[in-house]
């Protein structure tokens, strides 16, 4: 009989000992799905899980920014479209209230109207989202951002915005400022705005179509139209720009001698600019072209207001509506495109939103599969490695038996 060695029963104990422990580790895997049990059991393979599970997080964190960004953005998109849409109704009632067949109670109704229409225009540039926040109010988004004080409107929020992450190096802003929004607008025609000296002028002259002709030669300037007499007795005009001086008549012409004849309508062009002045402006009366400065919608929509509440019973008061419709029908032009062009800007935010979403459903699938490989066992190799894994047991619980007999009858001939 060959005798089995100490040796070579305690690698037989060994052997079912490592065979039940990998037998238990596959009867886990079946139950719980999961290749690892703890980390030990492999730290390269665990270390790869956990990494990709923070990536699965700060991916999932970034789609829970989409989704803000995605609501945030249709609250602004709507809100501009419904300021634009309503800025368009405004300009169509300015453009019937120059019309000089209304009467004052006309013009009046419209004021009315239009009085109601900024009260709403307020509202959208201080509207709110779900968690009582502004959207236009920049980093103070607890603070309404325009209020109305002593006549005026003043932007009481930040310039500075916040913005939402979407990726590690993408962000699209999410409380603008609404002094950009609404403030930051250009009055007249972007380049000039004119006006009149209504509170002394007492003629019935108009300025009007201010315009470049020459852009290379245009100097930004502040001009001043006065008219005069000149030597002829004529009624005349002389121009004068704040830093140009003097520029009709043109030096070394002598102002108001040599000022030029007045003719209504006519083309008076001057360091590139066009303009006209009609109807009938009397001696004295000035008219102003200053370089376009920032304004914000509500002042120049107040000004219309107020012109109309005025009645019309002279020339002088119909010159008056004229210029300061004009001028504010321009500079809410100005505001119509403003919007506009935000408009456009939201749009492409929102293209950048749903392309960032897009690529974190593409990155989610691809991190998902990651983790399946990582993390869990694949059930059929599991089940196949398991019966041959309990087979082999069963071979060495045999083999384990025969040794035991043996050196069982090995120790009862001794004795």
């Amino acid at each position: 009989m060959r005798l089995p060695t100490v040796s070579q029963f305690k690698s037989q104990m060994s052997t079912l000992s490592r065979q039940f422990e990998d037998i238990g580790r596959l009867q886990e895997q079946t139950t719980t799905g999961k290749k690892l049990r703890r980390s030990s059991e492999n730290p390269m393979l665990a270390d790869k899980i956990k990494s990709v599970t923070n990536a699965m997080q700060t991916t999932k964190s970034y789609d829970l920014n989409n989704t803000v960004a995605t609501s945030r953005l249709s609250l602004t998109s709507s809100t501009t479209q419904q300021s634009i849409n309503l800025l368009d109704q405004i300009k169509d009632l300015i453009l019937s209230a120059q019309s000089d067949t209304l009467s004052n109670e006309n013009r009046a109704s419209i004021a009315q109207e239009l009085k109601g229409y900024a009260d709403t225009l307020l509202g959208m540039a201080n509207t709110q989202d779900n968690n009582g926040e502004y959207i236009f109010s920049g980093m103070s988004s607890h603070i309404p951002p325009w209020v109305k004080e002593a006549g005026l409107y003043r932007y009481m929020g930040e310039s500075e915005i916040t913005r939402i992450d979407l990726e590690s190096h993408t962000s699209v802003p999410f409380n603008d400022s609404g002094f950009r929004v609404f403030g930051d607008i250009k009055s007249g025609n972007g380049y000039f705005s004119v006006s009149a000296d209504t509170a002394n002028n007492t003629g019935s002259g108009i300025l009007s179509s201010v315009k470049q002709v020459n852009t290379a030669a245009m100097v930004h300037d502040d001009y001043t139209v006065t008219f005069v007499t000149n030597a002829a007795g004529e009624l005349a005009y002389q121009l004068v720009g704040a830093s140009s001086g003097q520029l009709i008549p043109a030096l070394p012409a002598t102002s108001p001698a040599d000022a030029p004849a007045y003719e209504a309508g006519h083309d008076i062009i001057f360091n590139g600019i066009s303009m006209q002045i009609n109807g009938a402006p009397d001696v004295g009366d000035e008219f102003y072209i200053d370089q376009s400065k920032t304004q914000n919608v509500f002042d120049a929509l107040d000004a219309v207001i107020d012109i109309l509440s005025k009645p019309v019973n002279t020339p002088k008061d119909r010159a008056d509506l004229h210029q300061i419709l004009g001028e504010n029908s321009s500079s809410l032009n100005q505001a119509f495109n403003h919007l506009l062009q935000y408009s456009t800007e939201v749009g492409n935010r929102g293209k950048t939103v749903d392309e960032m979403k897009i690529m974190a459903e593409m990155r989610t699938l691809e991190q998902e599969k990651m983790m399946d490989r990582f993390s869990n066992a694949p059930m059929e190799e599991v089940v196949s490695d398991l019966t041959q894994r309990m087979t082999a047991l069963e071979l060495t619980q045999q083999s384990y038996l025969k040794i035991q007999e043996t050196l069982h009858k090995l120790f009862m001939n001794f004795r």
